[in-house]
């Protein structure tokens, strides 16, 4: 006979892959059931030697969320009702968590809703971590996803669509007017931005047009531009874009030739300074090549 153990891990095995009739009819067998509704003590933080009890049906339904298998977490949700177990159990922070790697987190996060009606505009806690859904979605995917990221394109228009406030405050970056459009243009797709400029994201003060001209990111500059942004707006401010300082100087020191020429095109002032007293001329990096320096007046 198997050990608690290597059954527990062999149906998160199961959970993980698509073996979902497996699953269902390993289930319904008395001793198996045991064992999902069984709790465990695990290692939850290796190097530092810390160790929870968790039921093994609650490792089963975060393994079964970071896979994405939707029909699985249905079935586990199901499962967990049948025998009783308390909703705070089967929905976990971490089952959230988890979700959120997934590129099917729309559907995985729809049968949550199931059980917890405000799933997706509900805070919750992974340690000391507070986690916003809407914060992440606007990302634009998981984090194993290049940019621009688009797997949380659906999950945006759903949460746009139910009505969530994409100016909501974010922890910690409550004095950050239109974070969530800078999140957007610095990793997602163009469609993700595009949704949030068109149900109200502040673009004023968001900084956005910053991160998409470091990357090069023309079309979403033009729909920057078509929703108001200033392209002459000079942060003092420390952000996830160098150097400080407007677009262009983010777009300059980034190397970024068709992009600096569009800018320049569309308004943007090579002379201003920003808050250290440099023009976007000083940023011209040493390999820029001529057309850039003939751009700046450095040719």
């Amino acid at each position: 006979m198997a050990l608690p153990q290597a059954s527990c891990e062999h149906l998160i095995a199961l959970c993980q892959a698509k073996t979902h009739e497996q699953l269902l009819c390993e289930l319904q067998q008395s001793a198996t059931a045991q064992i999902a509704l069984s709790e465990e003590v695990i290692m939850v933080m290796p190097g530092e030697d810390r160790e929870i009890k968790q039921l093994n049906l609650q490792r089963m339904l975060e393994a079964a969320a970071y896979a994405g298998r939707a029909d699985t977490v249905e079935c586990l949700l199901d499962f967990g009702q049948q025998y009783g177990v308390a909703v705070p159990h089967l929905l976990t922070p971490w089952a959230k968590w988890w979700t959120l790697s997934s590129a099917n987190a729309l559907e995985v996060l729809l049968k949550f809703r199931a059980l917890d009606a405000d799933v997706f505009v509900r805070a919750f806690r992974t340690g000391p971590v507070r986690v916003q859904i809407i914060s992440f979605a606007c990302t634009g995917g998981p984090n194993s996803e290049d940019p621009p990221c688009k797997a949380f394109l659906p999950l945006v228009r759903h949460l746009m669509k139910i009505g969530c406030d994409p100016n909501t405050p974010i922890w910690r970056f409550e004095d950050h007017p239109g974070y969530l459009l800078y999140r957007a243009c610095w990793t997602a797709c163009y469609e993700v931005v595009e949704c949030l400029l068109q149900h109200g994201v502040l673009v004023k003060g968001s900084r956005a047009a910053r991160p998409a001209a470091r990357d090069g990111r023309v079309d979403v500059l033009e729909l920057l531009l078509r929703y108001g942004a200033d392209m002459n707006e000079c942060f003092p401010g420390k952000d996830l874009t160098e150097p400080q300082g407007t677009a262009l100087h983010a777009a300059v020191a980034s190397n970024q030739t068709a992009t600096v020429e569009w800018l320049l095109q569309h308004g943007a002032d090579a002379g201003i300074r920003n808050v250290d007293g440099k023009t976007t001329a000083d940023y011209i990096p040493e390999d820029a090549d001529e057309a850039l320096r003939t751009l700046m007046g450095g040719g």
